[in-house]
């Protein structure tokens, strides 16, 4: 039996030169370098030649520091990996590796009101795209497509760009109460009180609209598929007539996790990924998980104790922010013709497969490790290109108006007539 292969969709330590310095700067350079020359199995161009460049600037910026922290390191690496171009490949601050490891592990987060916020373009307000039902923001009666103008005292026009107007908000998440000051096309502007709470990952959620049941994932991991499948179940014990898989600004997870949702809708969720050393073929069907190596050896696991399969109608909504997970459960579906797409290109991370290392500060490393190829070994697109290509209006959701739920919709009420 082989070993399961912990793939997310989102060191030894090499001896230093006498002309470097031991430091944590330098230490975590060459582990972050180490990793990539050893794993690096993506389709961009790595051949280790970075090294000598990225050294000689560390050396520069560490000069007359002793020791050189590795915050000094940062900042190269990260300008490395963004050179590299490969969206599934990038590093995570101590932090966020935290956080990573919390949410992957179903813990309850920081305290938040559970939304989703997003710039408005020429306007000094903040839009939310995403309320998590029954959280504080959706019991104060805040829904998606609502402005926000005013987070405590701050106006958000005050801030001095889009960054620190969300980091403002995200940054009142945290205390025991916060107003904001929201408006809508229902309503001029009005203060709303919210006590955050701890919250933990997103789950999926089910809205049934006009005998249409719109499903929204917001990630893959913690488990979400046996969600998935109860949600899919109610809808279909609801005999709704088709179903909307809202997957827009979906963020990864696990290949696991991400098969086993698509199994909810095709008998056999299936795709081959090819490695430095071998090559394997991951599938999902009625609840159960295989992965088979090319030596022959197989890992097999019940997955999902309740199954369900959806078999009426889909439609499925992407982004150009939905990445990895979102884009491979859109493009199995769309390859089996079980679904229609609708959205804008996604992110373009379909192509290959990551998993994390961990670094010396206690950040983290992704790497793309594996290239995704279909049954007949051609490989995966980048990305998903829709069925029906159709922009994020974001004017139109502030008048009331989701253009991506009113095509999914208008093209499930025809096909069924």
């Amino acid at each position: 039996m082989s070993k399961l292969r912990w793939l997310t969709l989102c060191g030894v330590l090499l001896g230093l030169s006498h002309a470097q310095p031991a430091s944590p700067a330098f230490e975590l350079l060459e582990t972050t370098l180490h990793t990539l020359e050893e794993n690096y199995y993506g389709y961009a161009n790595f051949d280790g030649r970075e090294r000598q460049t990225y050294t000689r600037a560390l050396e520069s910026a560490c000069q007359n520091i002793n020791p050189c922290p590795s915050e000094t390191a940062t900042p190269l690496l990260e300008n490395m990996l963004e050179e590299l171009n490969d969206p599934h490949t990038y590093l995570l601050s101590p932090s966020e590796t935290q956080a990573r490891e919390r949410e992957s592990s179903g813990q309850a987060t920081q305290l938040s009101i559970g939304i989703q916020l997003e710039p408005v373009a020429d306007s000094s307000s903040l839009l939310i795209t995403r309320v998590r039902q029954n959280s504080p923001a959706w019991n104060a009666g805040l829904r998606r497509g609502d402005q926000i103008w005013k987070v405590n005292n701050l106006l958000l026009e005050q801030a001095k760009n889009s960054k620190e107007a969300l980091e403002a908000v995200q940054r009142a998440e945290t205390q025991a109460a916060l107003s904001l000051e929201v408006s809508n096309t229902k309503t001029t502007k009005r203060s709303v009180s919210i006590f955050p709470k701890a919250l933990g990952v997103w789950q999926p959620q089910l809205e049934i609209r006009n005998n249409i049941a719109i499903l929204e994932i917001f990630q893959f991991k913690s488990a979400i598929a046996t969600r998935v499948h109860a949600l899919v179940r109610e809808a279909i014990s609801k005999n709704v007539s088709g179903i909307v898989l809202d997957l827009r600004d979906s963020k990864g997870g696990l290949v696991t996790e991400m098969l086993a949702v698509t199994s909810a809708f095709i008998e056999h969720a299936t795709f081959h990924a090819s490695f430095k050393t071998t090559r394997t073929r991951f599938e999902v069907s009625n609840g159960n998980y295989s992965q088979e190596e090319s030596d022959g050896s197989r890992y097999i696991a019940k997955i999902v104790k309740e199954p369900t399969r959806f078999k009426g109608r889909i439609v499925i909504l992407t982004s150009q922010r939905s990445k990895s997970a979102p884009e491979y459960v859109s493009y199995l579906l769309q390859r089996s013709k079980r679904a229609r797409v609708v959205g804008e290109p996604t992110l373009g991370a379909l192509n290959t497969t990551n998993t994390f290392y961990s670094l010396p500060d206690g950040s983290s490393l992704a790497v793309s490790v594996g290239r995704s190829l279909n049954e007949n070994m051609q490989p995966f697109p980048s990305r998903v290109t829709p069925n029906d290509v159709l922009a994020e209006n974001q004017s139109a959701l502030i008048q009331g108006r989701d253009t991506g739920l009113e095509r999914a919709f208008g093209w499930l009420e025809n096909s069924t007539r």
